[in-house]
């Protein structure tokens, strides 16, 4: 699978400009072939957001305008698109990560774990961990602060997940995530994961940048630093939690069958 990340660098309070700046990346991102982009957290609305009554001027549904412009652009490029906006239903309002394709919207994940800055001041938490088909591939989708949890991805990766895909918008201070965190949750669980995080200002907030792909043992297949580029890659899908035979040896990675259930059921008290 051809993939390509687009470092962004979405302004304060025009959602217009940024959705043509993610229009403008996906069209790069299609025309060298790449079948799943990905965008960063928040990529339409943007982040620095100080009041709900903003946050809701801001915010959309799904299927909404800016699904449609993306929709619009997968239907007639046959790529995949996950994107992240801020997301209205009724009267609360998600941070959430949508799966868009050529024919419509796929699926979503609403962040579960939050941090009350910007917009997260304003927006529910998610309760639900979902894996989505894309081409034949078993995805799963994670949202910025979430990459800190192991927990999510292991469900993830026990659903079926070979990919997780993680919409960021990681600010200044936050290195560990795309150095230590994402490196990690792809080794542990055998999954490539692609993360998407934003660069630039935004009112009072920077943005570190530092988008990247890691392979199912750990190792960077790709990464920017802090320019706005669009990042491309190619990865082999592997079988996520399956067994894995190390070569030149004679043991067997088995990171489903290996686990001891009983042992951790400290993890799921409250």
């Amino acid at each position: 699978m051809k993939i390509a990340l687009l470092q962004t660098a979405p302004k304060k309070d025009a959602p217009g400009r940024n959705l043509e700046d993610a229009l403008n990346g996906l069209r790069e991102a299609s025309a060298r072939g790449a079948q799943l982009v990905v965008l960063p957290e928040c990529a339409i609305s943007g982040y620095a957001i100080s009041s709900r009554d903003d946050a809701f001027r801001l915010a959309e549904t799904i299927p909404g305008p800016s699904t449609a412009e993306v929709h619009r652009h997968a239907a007639a490029t046959g790529c995949h698109v996950v994107s992240g906006l801020l997301e209205r239903d009724g009267d609360r309002l998600f941070n959430t990560a949508v799966i868009v394709g050529p024919h419509g919207v796929i699926g979503r994940h609403r962040k579960a774990h939050i941090v009350p800055v910007g917009a997260d001041a304003f927006v529910a938490r998610g309760d639900d961990l979902a894996v989505h088909d894309v081409l034949g591939v078993k995805i799963g989708l994670m949202i910025c602060y979430e990459v800190r949890f192991p927990e999510i991805a292991r469900v993830l990766a026990l659903k079926g997940a070979q990919v997780i895909v993680v919409a960021a918008n990681w600010p200044a201070g936050a290195d560990v995530n795309p150095v230590v965190m994402v490196p990690a949750r792809a080794a542990e669980n055998s999954v490539h994961v692609l993360a998407a995080n934003r660069t630039g200002q935004e009112g009072e907030l920077s943005f570190i940048g530092r988008s990247c792909a890691y392979a199912p043992n750990g190792s960077c297949i790709v990464s920017a630093q802090q320019e706005e580029k669009v990042l491309f890659a190619d990865i082999e899908i592997g079988h996520g939690l399956g067994k894995r035979e190390v070569r030149d040896s004679n043991y067997v990675v088995d990171l489903r069958g290996h686990r001891r259930p009983e042992l951790y059921q400290e993890i799921g008290k409250p």
